[in-house]
C-alpha cells in the first residue's frame, strides 16, 4: 500500500482537502492534484514565509484560485456555501 493510493482514497471519501503546507515534490501535491481531479473543495493557508520551500504548494493553491483560509468562521461559511450546514459539522477542540 503506497501514499499515492492512500491520499486518492483519502481525498474520494473527503467533502474538503486543506493543505497547510507543502513543497512541490511532496506528497500533500499528490494530495492535491487527485482533489483537482475529484472536484473537492480545496483550502490552504496564506504561509507566513511566501519563499520557503514548504510555501510552494500553497503558493500554487492560491495561484490556481482556490480558497484562501485564515480563520475557523471562513472554513464554515464554504462548507456552508457548498451545501453543509453547520449542524452537520463536528469540529473538536477548536
Amino acid at each position: 500500500f503506497n501514499f499515492v493510493r492512500r491520499n486518492r482514497i483519502i481525498s474520494a471519501l473527503s467533502k474538503v482537502v486543506f493543505i497547510a503546507e507543502g513543497s512541490l515534490i511532496s506528497g500533500s501535491l499528490s494530495q492535491y492534484n487527485h482533489a483537482k481531479r475529484q472536484n473537492k473543495i480545496i483550502m490552504t493557508l496564506k504561509p507566513e514565509n511566501l519563499n520557503s520551500k514548504n510555501a510552494e504548494l500553497p503558493n500554487k493553491i492560491m495561484k490556481d484560485g482556490y480558497h484562501v483560509i485564515s480563520s475557523y468562521e471562513e472554513i464554515l461559511k464554504i462548507l456552508e456555501k457548498n451545501g453543509t450546514k453547520s449542524s452537520q459539522m463536528r469540529i473538536d477542540n477548536v
